[in-house]
């Protein structure tokens, strides 16, 4: 469904070429994925719901990068098991982007999903609400005086941060409540504030 309403849009009179040198990459590359490979890059879709109003998220059915072991499922809408997790994560966690050194002198970027939480139970529950959101089977560890729930995983990561727009970095730098949350029904805020 997704690629076949990129392709119709040239019923509208949008063009992929113009998309393409809009969006800085060549026409033939874009086609290829989407004819070819079948997978969209969420930078592409994000550019044509920012630059032309045209919303294809509602198609997206997995984020992956690389191969299947990252597929993770994209939520359709903003559920109270979606928002507990937000609230979890800008309460007790932090998204960040870790560079590190690889072989031959390269930096590899490590994309990650830190939670650290005292009580087993609730660290549990955020658990499974992650599981059953995303489609993933994530176990949290103990540590010396607390529990870990840590994700390293480039497409949920740039979910948290692109489309959630969850700040990035230690909490008490950059906490802030995303609009979409306060902008939202009653059930929802409840939901993020717990």
């Amino acid at each position: 469904k997704l690629i076949k309403s990129i392709k119709e849009l040239k019923k509208k009179k949008v063009l992929l070429k113009d998309i393409s040198k809009n969006f800085g990459s060549h026409y033939s590359y874009i086609l290829k994925n989407i004819n070819k490979n079948g997978v969209i890059k969420l930078d592409f879709i994000l550019f044509l719901k920012d630059f032309y109003s045209i919303d294809l998220t509602k198609y997206i059915t997995y984020l992956e990068t690389g191969h299947r072991t990252n597929r993770v499922l994209f939520p359709k809408e903003l559920t109270k098991e979606l928002a507990s997790i937000i609230g979890a994560i800008l309460a007790d966690g932090h998204i960040r982007y870790r560079e590190t050194v690889g072989w031959n002198n390269r930096k590899p970027i490590h994309y990650e999903l830190v939670l650290r939480e005292e009580y087993l139970s609730n660290v549990n529950v955020f658990t499974n609400w992650f599981n059953h959101i995303f489609g993933t089977s994530i176990k949290y560890h103990k540590r010396i005086n607390h529990y870990e729930f840590y994700v390293s995983n480039k497409a949920l990561i740039l979910f948290l941060d692109k489309i959630l727009k969850i700040p990035v970095g230690r909490k008490t730098e950059i906490i802030d409540v995303p609009k979409y949350i306060s902008d939202s029904k009653l059930e929802i805020k409840i939901a993020f504030l717990k």
